[in-house]
């Protein structure tokens, strides 16, 4: 069974990316690690993971008293239920 004739562009697609492959990495490679502009190196002692979650505990239980305090507006409460044992709703 012959084999089908390719074009020229066909060809030429997979020579192209090889190409770009092979220059990209040439020019990374090119490239000089360093410092980001502004970036200071890390300093910090102790356990980074556990002073992050406090951090992000302090945050949301700031937001989540927040949110408690605003919302009394927002919210009606029925506290007179019409059968016994009926939990109060919201409107």
């Amino acid at each position: 069974m012959p084999l089908p004739r390719l074009s020229r562009s066909q060809c030429a697609k997979p020579f192209v990316c090889l190409l770009c492959v092979l220059c990209a990495s040439l020019i990374g490679s090119e490239l000089p690690a360093g410092e980001l502009p502004g970036a200071k190196p890390l300093t910090e002692q102790g356990d980074l993971a556990a002073k992050m979650v406090q951090g992000i505990d302090a945050y949301l239980m700031r937001e989540l008293e927040k949110a408690a305090k605003g919302g009394a507006d927002k919210w009606h409460v029925i506290t007179e239920s019409r059968t016994t044992g009926e939990n109060p709703r919201r409107h």
